[in-house]
């Protein structure tokens, strides 16, 4: 005898009090938000930005995604008008779209569809102007889902010549076995059904949003050929990603984590990388081929296809120091650029290509400590195989005082002091001229723009200091610097400044707030409430020890003309 269903909850009509609210969270979330900026020059001291938005459709609850253009000059700051083009919604199989150094030649990454509207492998685009050059099916044994997560990958990096484009995919599966459903010499029609059985090697993943997702690797598109290859000579037991090309465009710089921690040997499986990205990492340097002949993008032809490149590299002196000689049987090894158990991500090389930055978390990757405060380093380039970097900024020990942070406005008002750099990412470019580069950084409870000079160290806060407002870099392209400021009364709005290299500090540019919105951009009724939302940043003393507390309160109708009146 079966036991009775369990009996379903009693529902209630919605009161006039729940439906309001309901109302209200829904006006929240049409509210778009802010997913990228790029940025390219457009001549004579002008930048256009590409904006990517998202926000939930108010009839289906979808999530749409939107982009915009809008043109970045002086003389539009000054008028208080904005270039801008109307937003144009991006399909959802979009991927992303990279844009050359030139913005002559796009490369457009999406998903392909298969059976039952479900992704199936990736196809790329590459677009001059307003037409499509190439289009490439790529299958699933060449690469798996291409990565564009903002850590592994943000997008593509292109060559400085424009003729190949590195991204980050999923490596291709391993070998199967036909418990996975295709028996051998079998079409597909007669496979048995799909389900979770097979035999096979176990891999682990990395869990969090990563989970049942394959180690990511760096592949090559050549865009005069249209060949596709995974780069060779990258360590196997290592995840790779965030590539960037070196100034002679012989090789690319990338990120490499170990599968297993080479700090902590007794940890027999790999911690998140989401949630905490905190991790064991080293840069390594692997040599790429001048042109890539056209094929299926096996192994065996990228290897022939990196002997093209023998005579080529006698032509780059600087690098022979660095890229051992090309092998006419096999592809030469990428080189280790970092310690092996330290931590060192997110590389960028200068604009005049003799430095290369990246930061790292050296206590974090020691220790295990959760989001450690990050350090910012440099390496001289071309550099020999086991060079120390230079420490830009350091990480503070305890109650150390910076020595080497100004203001280039107000003093903040807690603490008074640079708490260190908590940043996971450099923006793509952020060199606002040769020695100075600019980034986000957690600053206590709030997020805050910084720039950083390479030859002495200096750190100068660039946004306001609002204990309860957070600043982030969005984008920064010749010089100028497209930031995104938000708080927990008011959604993000856009504000722009010029930098001025030889402006003393605290008499350079200021930030001008960009037009992008008018007043029909939020829901009536939320309209209504935002101007009566406050947000305050309260200090605390614990234990001897500085603390911060933002409180978000909603003011009377009233209360908000009083406080106007006095």
């Amino acid at each position: 005898m079966t036991a009775p269903p369990p009996p379903k909850p009693a529902q209630h009509p919605p009161t006039e009090e729940s439906a309001a609210l309901a109302s209200l969270l829904s006006d929240f979330l049409a509210v778009p938000e802010l997913k990228a900026a790029a940025a390219l020059p457009a001549g004579q001291g002008s930048a256009r930005v590409t904006l990517t938005c998202a926000q939930r459709a108010p009839g289906s609850n979808a999530q749409k995604r939107f982009a915009q253009t809008l043109w970045l000059d002086e003389a539009a700051l000054e008028l208080g008008a904005l270039n801008a083009s109307p937003p144009q919604e991006l399909p959802s199989s979009l991927l992303f779209s990279a844009a050359a150094p030139s913005g002559n030649r796009v490369l457009v990454a999406r998903s392909a569809e298969g059976k039952g509207n479900k992704p199936s492998g990736a196809v790329l685009e590459l677009w001059r102007g307003a037409r499509m050059e190439l289009e490439l099916q790529i299958p699933a044994s060449l690469h798996g889902p291409i990565l564009n997560d903002g850590w592994f990958a943000s997008g593509a990096a292109w060559s400085s010549d424009e003729t190949r484009v590195a991204y980050v995919a999923e490596v291709p599966p391993s070998t199967e076995t036909p418990e996975w459903g295709l028996l051998p010499n079998s079409t597909a029609s007669e496979a048995g059904p799909l389900g979770w059985r097979g035999v096979g090697p176990a891999t682990e993943d990395w869990g969090e949003r990563y989970s049942g997702r394959r180690a990511p690797s760096i592949f090559l598109l050549d865009a005069r050929t249209g060949a596709v290859a995974r780069v060779p000579g990258l360590p196997s037991d290592c995840s790779v990603g965030q590539p960037v090309w070196t100034p002679d465009d012989r090789g690319l710089v990338c990120t490499a984590w170990p599968h297993r921690s080479p700090t902590f040997a007794g940890l027999d499986s790999r911690l998140g990388m989401a949630a905490c990205p905190t991790r064991a990492s080293a840069l390594w340097c692997a040599p790429v081929p001048e042109k890539l002949a056209r094929g299926k993008g096996s192994d065996d032809e990228a290897s022939e296809a990196w002997s093209d490149a023998d005579a080529a590299e006698r032509k780059h002196p600087s690098s022979q120091r660095l890229l051992k000689p090309y092998s006419s049987e096999h592809a030469p090894p990428a080189v280790r650029l970092t310690l092996e158990n330290g931590s060192a991500f997110s590389p960028r090389f200068s604009p005049d290509g003799e430095t290369l930055v990246f930061l790292g978390a050296p206590t974090g990757a020691s220790s295990g400590v959760h989001a450690a405060t990050n350090a910012l380093s440099a390496l001289r380039w071309p550099c020999e195989p086991g060079s120390a970097p230079r420490v830009v900024v350091d990480v503070l020990q305890g109650d150390e005082a910076p020595q080497r942070i100004e203001e280039s406005s107000m003093q903040p008002r807690h603490p008074p002091g640079f708490p260190g750099l908590y940043c996971t990412q450099l923006p793509p470019s952020p060199f606002l001229d040769a020695r100075t580069l600019v980034l986000s950084s957690c600053w206590r409870s709030s997020s805050a723009v910084l720039s950083v000079e390479l030859d002495s160290g200096v750190v100068r806060r660039l946004s306001p200091p609002q204990p309860s407002a957070s600043w982030v870099v969005a984008a920064a392209c010749g010089g100028w610097i497209l930031a995104s400021a938000s708080s927990l009364a008011q959604p993000w709005e856009l504000y722009a400044r010029r930098h001025l290299p030889a402006a003393p500090p605290g008499t350079g540019a200021q930030w001008s707030k960009l037009p992008l919105f008018d007043e029909t951009r939020f829901p009536r009724r939320l309209a209504e409430i935002l101007p009566r939302l406050r947000s305050d940043c309260l200090a605390l003393e614990t234990d001897g020890l500085p603390h911060e507390a933002l409180v978000l309160r909603l003011e009377a109708p009233g209360d908000a003309e009083l406080a106007a009146a006095r």
